[in-house]
């Protein structure tokens, strides 16, 4: 007999016991258990949690979370609920009455009364693993509060509506939205790289994939590495701090990444308004009631405030000017089933069973990749997406007032586009369109023209397909290479056009004036420079400037379009490429006192012992990023503080194997040792092997930690209430005591030193 079983049985004989004995315990059983999880700590401190159910390891997985990130997961949770002001973590209330608008704290608590029994059961466990750790721990801030269940929905919800509110708040010809954007936290802005190779172009003879998200290292878009295992589901992988699920990363039997597919699926309607009642707008030539919904914001120091917010057929009213409203239509508003997508979604025995082509999607957006055990890779342009007219500009508010101009439904996977085993064994996505992930072979099918209005290859895309055609069987080590590449291809472009265009300008008829020879020597850091944004480089701090500079001038062909030889340059681009040089070296010298600064010197990871980092930017994009949005003047260095946020290499082996690496680590303590331990291994461009079986997970443990989880016992939602018969009293159950006493002591005997000999510690 198992462990959980004794434990079971002996508890419920407790219960009996407790139940028999008296009729004056009659009442609410709020648990049966407990379920059993443990955590080993790795020595990066990633948590690899081992529970006996789903419940019992998302309540470690909770417990987990708190410890290494509760404050900004805390924060999240209030800001998607809408509770900053009623916290005091808010001097106003303008970021709640947005977060209501939106509808992000009501859908929340509506998914939770909409979840199955076993789908709620895990949200719960996983906030009360939450709170479990807020109680063991005294001295928290002010505002902190238990977790409730829906605010962990909300903080979903909040990370999919936000960026479709942008797009739809985007299309506004006059005035602003109401209330701004600035109103709330920053909605997360997305990049990122993906690929995966084919059986018949990997080394193992077993799919290869690689993910990158490209995301800011603080703030909302944070990832947390973890490993759960529970009866039918092994998973290792990255998810944001607060989500009860892992969203990127691996199982035993299916591999997945994800990228920004910059979708325009989002919509702005632009209703006309009854000059008589600004309350009603027309439709069809009938005017129409808006709906109103009135919600009570707590504001802590101040009354409650009752704030009202108006929708229409299309969505909420963003912003009103003159007779006209402007309702944003978003397809994920009021969308309930993200979280009970995550829970099961890590159940699919291949990437068959991933999509079902009949569905609609639940997520927003995002291109997915995916590899199975089967050997098989596959594209997704996952994107939730309505049917519309093809004939109206989207890009601009549409006119609400005819029906004809409504959404009709939603697309399903059979209708977007999806690429299945490539003949030519490789998937990339760097962003780019459908059409180039498909490339060299086309894309099939037919798909609304609507789908996109961005995107070609990019960059990156352009480098990623160059690196895999140039390698037609990749090692894991030529993944982790291809991970790590920071070779520009804009920069790469340039620098080897500069000594040739420089030859033919400096001199007759031109005559580019080089007094001090810094030109001269410009060119001749930038020539055999290639682009490559290596920490140790001395031609990157000009490189990147230059790039930039040049661009803005306007040449006659793009950053993809570089010609390969100065034929294919007018002389105005030529000239432009000297006057780009010229002020970039003004630029970095009057940084640095010199155009040659060691890259590593001047570019680190924002996190102490700050480490040099090399990679790619916004100015001159690479596979491997590393963006420094800030400088530091006191010690006159660039501060890179987003870009590869997570980069992980999984083979698709039984079992699989798996690196990964972090610009920072596991905890959001400066005082943990794993505040920034993965930095310094980042910033040398090397992975880290993930443990994936419990062998070994138990030999790479550094911590052991476990936890008992009682979970409500009901049936419907409802908590069982045991009833004694009628004639049933204390000296008609004394019989039942002396049955039951002696079994349950040999049950929780059993089961103690099952449980020692098991794990070699006291629970």
């Amino acid at each position: 007999m198992t462990l959980p079983m004794l434990r079971r049985l002996a508890l419920a004989a407790l219960v009996v016991v407790a139940a028999m004995a008296s009729p004056a315990v009659r009442g609410r059983v709020d648990a049966i258990g407990p379920e059993h999880a443990t955590v080993y700590r790795d020595g990066f401190g990633v948590p690899h949690i081992y529970g006996d159910t789903p419940a019992a390891a998302l309540y470690a997985f909770g417990y987990a979370q708190a410890q290494d990130h509760l404050l900004q997961m805390r924060q999240d949770y209030l800001t998607a609920a809408g509770r900053l002001a009623e916290t005091g973590l808010s001097s106003t209330t303008s970021g709640d009455a947005f977060m209501h608008q939106l509808k992000i704290p009501e859908t929340g608590q509506a998914a939770v009364a909409a979840m199955n029994d076993d789908d709620r059961g895990r949200l719960q466990a996983f906030a009360a693993g939450v709170n479990k750790y807020i109680t063991d721990h005294a001295g928290q801030p002010s505002w902190m509060r238990p977790v409730e269940p829906y605010e962990i929905v909300a903080w979903v919800q909040w990370v999919q509506l936000l960026p479709e509110f942008q797009i739809a708040a985007g299309k506004m010809t006059s005035g602003p939205p109401s209330p701004p954007l600035a109103a709330s936290p920053d909605a997360p802005q997305y990049g990122s790289n993906m690929w995966a190779v084919s059986p018949s172009h990997s080394s193992l003879g077993v799919p290869i994939l690689q993910g990158d998200p490209h995301l800011g290292w603080t703030g909302a878009t944070q990832w947390y590495e973890a490993h759960l295992n529970y009866p039918g589901v092994n998973v290792a992988g990255a998810t944001f701090f607060g989500w009860p699920f892992i969203a990127m990363g691996s199982t035993d039997n299916v591999s997945w990444t994800m990228t920004d597919n910059n979708p325009n699926n989002a919509d702005l309607y632009e209703e006309t308004l009854n000059p008589a009642n600004h309350l009603q707008y027309k439709r069809d030539g009938v005017w129409v009631n808006m709906t109103a919904v009135t919600s009570t914001i707590k504001w802590y120091g101040h009354p409650d405030q009752q704030v009202t917010n108006y929708y229409t057929v299309h969505g909420p009213v963003v912003t009103t000017v003159g007779e006209l409203a402007y309702a944003a239509a978003m397809p994920s508003f009021e969308l309930t089933g993200m979280t009970a997508l995550g829970f099961h979604m890590v159940e699919a025995p291949s990437i068959a069973a991933f999509f079902n082509p009949a569905d609609v999607p639940t997520m927003a957006k995002w291109n997915v990749i995916l590899s199975d055990t089967s050997g098989h890779i596959m594209y997704v342009d996952n994107i939730r997406l309505a049917h519309k007219p093809s004939s109206i500009n989207w890009g601009l508010p549409v006119d609400g007032s005819l029906s004809a101009n409504d959404w009709t439904g939603f697309l399903t996977y059979a209708e977007l586009p999806t690429i299945v085993d490539p003949p030519h064994g490789y998937l990339q996505n760097a962003n780019n369109s459908p059409a180039a992930t498909a490339a060299p072979e086309s894309l099939s099918g037919t798909f609304p023209t609507y789908l996109y209005t961005c995107c070609g290859w990019g960059e990156r895309a352009h480098r990623a397909a160059e690196y895999l055609d140039t390698h037609p069987v990749m090692s894991i080590d030529d993944m982790k290479a291809m991970g790590m590449d920071d070779i520009s291809w804009s920069g790469r472009g340039l620098s080897a056009l500069v000594a040739p265009v420089w030859a033919e300008v400096s001199g007759p008829p031109t005559s580019y004036p080089d007094t001090d020879g810094s030109i001269a020597a410009g060119v001749a850091l930038l020539s055999p420079w290639g682009g490559t944004q290596s920490k140790s480089s001395t031609a990157v701090a000009l490189g990147r400037v230059w790039v930039e500079d040049y661009f803005l001038l306007s040449p006659t062909f793009g950053r993809e379009t570089i010609p390969s030889t100065t034929a294919g340059m007018t002389s105005a681009d030529k000239t432009k490429l000297i006057d780009a040089l010229s002020s970039a070296i003004a630029s970095v010298k009057s940084m640095f006192g010199i155009m040659d600064p060691v890259w590593g010197d001047v570019h680190v990871i924002q996190r102490a012992p700050y480490p040099a980092v090399g990679g790619g930017s916004g100015i001159t994009p690479a596979l491997r990023m590393a963006e420094a949005s800030s400088f530091d003047t006191v010690n006159n260095r660039y501060v890179a503080n987003g870009g590869s946020s997570y980069q992980f290499v999984v083979a698709m082996t039984s079992p699989p194997q798996f690196w990964s690496i972090r610009p920072f680590g596991e905890s959001e303590d400066p005082a943990s040792p794993h505040y920034a331990d993965q930095s310094a291994l980042y910033g040398n461009n090397t992975f880290k092997q993930m443990p994936f079986t419990l062998a070994d997970v138990t030999a790479a443990a550094e911590s052991t930690q476990s936890f008992d989880y009682w979970a409500p016992m009901s049936v419907g939602g409802r908590a069982l209430e045991p009833q004694l018969p009628a004639a049933a009293d204390a000296s008609n159950s004394r019989w039942l005591l002396a049955l039951v006493i002696p079994a349950l002591g040999v049950g929780l005997f059993a089961a103690a030193r099952l449980g020692r000999r098991r794990t070699g510690i006291d629970r």
